[in-house]
Parts: C-alpha cells; structure tokens; sequence
C-alpha cells in the first residue's frame, strides 16, 4: 500500500521556492540583478 508521503510533490516544490526566493531578492534589491551583455 502506497502512502502519500509528499515525496513527489517535494522537487517541484523546491524549484518553485527558490525561483521565488531569487525574484523576491531581485525585486527588492535591484542591484543583484546581472547585467545584460
């Protein structure tokens, strides 16, 4: 029997947290961002 331990949900979870955490990094300091080339 199977039990839904999360264990799928997590990595596209964690792909959603950390591009989060670096927009909101970006958003509120702007000089973080790279400059274009």
């Amino acid at each position: 029997w199977y039990q839904a331990n999360g264990l799928l949900i997590l990595p596209f979870s964690s792909f959603f947290l950390i591009g989060g955490l670096v927009w909101v990094i970006r958003t509120i300091r702007p000089e973080q961002v790279e400059p274009k080339e």
